[in-house]
């Protein structure tokens, strides 16, 4: 009898990991927001959309991370939903473990969350704040029960900005482009400055787990704990139907920030951009990087991936500096 119950209860707490109800289509605004799990008394105040989360102990079962504040939302949208997300936090943090360095702080943590209700490995994306204060994006496969994981399949590099540890406010925006095909494109800005931006695409295969919906987190997620002190106002709205996605931002912001430099100084060099050395995808290196396309390569597709690396490889590689 006492191996049937425990049996039982592993059937159901794994069945209950994927039981969620979704919302009807895509919704106009997300509200329904809850608390994780729990978390220590006081450790998150406030209801929506004003929310101050403290440092608290992981209630949850299972895992690997020993510190959790975090809100998340009750229903969760389907793989089928075609639609773009903006999610703002306007947010600050005061780290207040004073066992930080001029260089770096003890902790990073996740701020913003997507999971598929899978129990183990990091979910399909974790908006990560660094111990440096840089932002960066995680996302693993699942390949079987407990941490059998592909890791870190968003390759997004590391952001520009130092968010600071010590109550300076920032607006922080995660905008989320489904594809209605298990699939997202991410682009992360900071004061509404582009940090990071990433794609995940799901895995083909049998020996991976799929996801089975999209449901969204909120808080201070962490492998240990810290004392720390964040206060978060929030919002999550649809802000227009699916995008088709620029493969050719894409390829470009999959380059090292020296290569992406390297790209600009070789444009500048043949006449096809005249903007700043700085590394970044706007609307004059897209203009360069099409003519340059034109003249050297007869136009090529630039939505194929294989025309898409030429390019690219030709003008990444190292060139004499000229920069601003």
């Amino acid at each position: 009898m006492k191996i049937f119950y425990t049996i039982f209860v592993i059937i159901v707490f794994a069945s209950n990991s994927y039981a969620r109800d979704t919302y009807s289509g895509a919704p106009s605004k997300i509200t329904d927001w809850r608390i994780s799990c729990s978390v220590d008394k006081g450790s998150i105040i406030g209801n929506y959309p004003n929310y101050v989360f403290k440092t608290s102990k992981n209630r949850c079962t299972g895992g690997t991370y020993n510190q959790r504040a975090e809100i998340y939302t009750k229903k969760a949208i389907t793989l089928s939903t075609k639609a773009k997300y903006d999610f703002q936090t306007i947010f600050t943090i005061k780290d207040v473990s004073k066992s930080f360095t001029l260089r770096a702080y003890p902790e990073k943590f996740d701020i913003f969350q997507i999971h598929d209700g899978r129990d183990g490995c990091a979910p399909p994306l974790k908006v990560n704040i660094q111990t440096s204060g840089l932002l960066r994006l995680f996302a693993d496969y699942k390949t079987g029960p407990g941490e059998q994981c592909e890791r870190d399949v968003i390759k997004s590099g590391f952001g520009k900005t130092i968010i600071k540890r010590d109550g300076t406010e920032y607006k922080l925006n995660v905008l989320l482009n489904f594809d209605g095909k298990s699939g997202f494109n991410v682009d992360v800005y900071l004061d509404d400055k582009l940090e990071v931006s990433g794609k995940y695409l799901p895995p083909t295969g049998n020996k991976y787990v799929a996801s089975k919906y999209f449901y969204f987190k909120h808080g201070v997620y962490s492998k240990n704990m810290f004392d720390y002190e964040m206060k978060s106002k929030i919002h999550m709205k649809k802000v227009m139907n699916y995008i088709e996605p620029n493969p050719l931002k894409e390829a470009f912001n999959n380059l090292s920030k020296e290569e992406r430099k390297n790209v600009q100084i070789n444009l500048k060099n043949e006449g096809f951009y005249s903007s700043k050395i700085d590394g970044y995808y706007g609307k004059n290196t897209e203009k360069g990087l099409k003519n340059f396309n034109s003249k050297f390569f007869d136009a090529s597709d630039l939505k194929k991936s294989t025309n898409l690396d030429v390019l690219l490889t030709k003008l990444s590689k190292v060139v004499a500096r000229q920069e601003d």
